[in-house]
């Protein structure tokens, strides 16, 4: 068991706090990292939301990161640890969700337990679609306007040019226009 976080180069079972003394297993690679680093290179703001999901070495997105204290090798171990960690937080209640009164940006693919105060499973919402001026689709679990605003953002727009450019050009043209004409 000593299995190196690849982000913070610490032997993950050798931590000097014993809470961080456990490994954040991606579901589809088999790099190595701590839960405390994998977890905290999923909630930065910086990358896209594809970047976040995926394996900070490799690149391979994965859905979730599947907490554990020992570290799995075999695939088929993983497999069992995978189902294991779902059956678990399904029977949570997702924060998000919070019985009806919120709504979780994860939708469908969510893996907590979404219900109602009576106990009624909630059915999650079916994705919309998105038509971009691109002629791009896609699948969207819910509309807010930050989505359109992030996608926005992320589209190479050429750079507007320089506001002292524009103010030099104007400045000439004045001066131009403003000096003694010669007939």
């Amino acid at each position: 068991q000593d299995k190196v976080c690849s982000i913070c180069m610490e032997v993950v079972v050798q931590k000097a706090n014993p809470s961080d003394r456990r490994f954040g297993i991606l579901s589809s690679c088999c790099h190595t990292f701590c839960l405390a680093c994998i977890r905290k290179w999923r909630c930065t703001r910086t990358f896209s939301n594809t970047i976040i999901k995926s394996c900070p070495e490799c690149r391979v997105v994965s859905e979730f990161v599947i907490p554990s204290v020992y570290w799995v090798e075999d695939q088929e171990d993983k497999d069992h640890l995978i189902d294991l960690f779902k059956s678990g937080v399904s029977k949570k209640a997702c924060k998000y969700f919070d019985q009806g009164r919120g709504s979780c940006p994860f939708g469908g693919k969510c893996l907590y337990l979404h219900a109602f105060p009576d106990g009624t499973r909630a059915e999650p919402d079916r994705p919309r679609k998105q038509l971009s001026s691109e002629g791009n689709v896609r699948f969207m679990n819910s509309v807010r306007l930050w989505d359109f605003i992030e996608e926005r953002e992320q589209r190479s727009v050429p750079p507007l040019p320089a506001l002292d450019d524009d103010m030099a050009e104007l400045r000439e043209l004045f001066m131009q226009m403003s000096g003694p004409s010669h007939d």
